[in-house]
C-alpha cells in the first residue's frame, strides 16, 4: 500500500507562500517554512502583505476556506466599529505604547481606540506587557503587574497562610507578595476571629462583591452580597465582621451593630423584604426606642420604611454601597 504523500503549503497555496516572512514558534526559528508546513498548521507565521504591511497569524487561519485571515490593515479589521483616535480619547495610554507587534513600523497617530493592534507596553513603573488596542481601551485594566496587590495584609478578617495549587504542593512557588488579587488558585486562610483555617480561591477572597468568609463564623443563612457590603463597611470602621449581631434589648439578630456609633445597619434584599414592610417598619420604631439610629439598605423597588433608607440596585457594587453607608453614619 502506497502512503500518501504531504502536502505542504509551498505546493497547496503558492501565492500565500509568497506572503511568508518567519515563523515566530521560537526566537529566530529556521526550521519552518512553506517548504515544510501543511496548511492545517497550527503554526503562528509572520505574513507581508502586497502594501508591505507585517502581521501575525496562523497558518490554519490564513489557508480557510471560509474565514481566511488577511492583512488587518488592509481589511480596516484593525479599526472595528470605532473612529475615535487613541491620541485623543486615551492620551496616557497613547504615551506609553512602546512598539506595534503586528507591523512593526506603525503610525501610533493613527491608531483608533478599536484597534486590533498588538503593542508592546511599558507602564510608568517600568512593567512591560503586550495586549491589543481595543483590550487596552475596553477592559481599561491596565498593567497587570500593578494590579497586583500584595496578600500580605489581611482581607475581610482573614489572613494570607499558602497557596494549595499543584506545583506549591511539590516547591513553593506561590506566595503573598507574587500572587494576585485576580487570582483563580486555591489558597489557605486563617479567621482573625476563630483562628480555624478555611479554603477559598483568592479571587473569592478578595472581591468587593462576592467575598467568601469563614464559614464557622459568618451563618450560611447570610447572602454572598449581605457579606460583601457589610465586610466593606466594617473594614471602613476598623471593625471584625464575624456575621450577624444583637442589640441589646431585642431578641431579633441584626447584620450589622455598631455600639460606639449607636447605629445598627440592614440589608432588605427584593427577593425577601417584598412583603414585609409592615414588619420592617415595626423593627424600625422599637430600635429606635432602643436609643440606635437604623439605615435600611433597601434593593429597588423596594418601598421606603423611613427616611433614613438608602435605595441600591444590583449594579451597584458592596464598595460603593460601603462608602454612602459609611458617610452617612460619620455625619449623624
Amino acid at each position: 500500500m502506497q502512503m500518501q504523500k504531504r502536502s505542504y503549503l509551498i505546493t497547496t497555496h503558492k501565492k500565500l507562500s509568497s506572503e511568508y516572512i518567519s515563523c515566530v514558534c521560537k526566537d529566530n526559528c529556521q526550521k519552518h517554512n512553506p517548504k515544510n508546513t501543511s496548511k492545517g498548521s497550527h503554526r503562528y507565521f509572520i505574513w507581508e502583505c502586497k502594501i508591505k504591511h507585517r502581521y501575525k497569524a496562523r497558518v490554519n487561519s490564513r489557508t480557510s476556506s471560509t474565514k481566511p485571515t488577511n492583512c488587518a490593515q488592509c481589511s480596516k479589521a484593525s479599526i472595528p466599529n470605532s473612529k475615535e483616535k487613541l491620541i485623543t480619547k486615551y492620551p496616557d495610554l497613547y504615551l506609553i505604547l512602546d512598539k506595534c507587534l503586528n507591523h512593526g513600523s506603525c503610525d501610533k497617530s493613527l491608531l483608533t481606540t478599536g484597534s486590533n493592534c498588538t503593542y508592546k507596553i511599558i507602564c510608568k513603573k517600568g512593567h512591560s506587557y503586550i495586549t491589543t488596542i481595543y483590550n487596552a481601551t475596553r477592559t481599561k485594566i491596565g498593567c497587570h503587574l500593578c494590579q497586583i496587590n500584595s496578600l500580605a495584609e489581611n482581607y475581610y478578617g482573614a489572613k494570607f497562610i499558602k497557596c494549595l495549587c499543584k506545583s506549591c504542593s511539590i516547591k513553593k512557588i506561590h506566595n503573598e507578595n507574587n500572587l494576585s488579587h485576580k487570582s483563580t488558585k486555591l489558597a489557605l486562610w486563617e479567621c482573625k476571629n476563630c483562628q480555624k483555617q478555611f479554603k477559598s480561591k483568592i479571587k473569592d477572597r478578595t472581591s468587593s462583591d462576592n467575598i467568601y468568609n469563614c464559614p464557622l463564623c459568618i451563618p450560611t443563612a447570610t447572602s454572598i452580597r449581605e457579606q460583601s457590603i457589610i465586610s466593606e463597611l466594617s473594614n471602613l470602621l476598623g471593625l471584625s465582621y464575624t456575621g450577624t449581631n444583637y442589640v441589646p434589648g431585642w431578641r431579633y439578630p441584626v447584620d450589622f451593630f455598631s455600639d460606639s456609633d449607636k447605629i445598627v445597619i440592614q440589608y432588605d434584599s427584593y427577593y425577601y423584604h417584598k412583603d414585609k414592610i409592615k414588619s420592617d417598619k415595626n423593627c424600625n420604631k422599637i430600635i429606635n426606642n432602643l436609643g440606635y439610629n437604623i439605615i435600611r439598605i433597601r434593593e429597588k423597588p423596594l418601598l421606603a420604611t423611613s427616611k433614613s433608607d438608602i435605595f441600591i440596585t444590583k449594579k451597584d457594587t458592596a464598595k460603593e454601597i460601603a462608602n454612602t453607608v459609611y458617610k452617612i453614619i460619620k455625619q449623624q
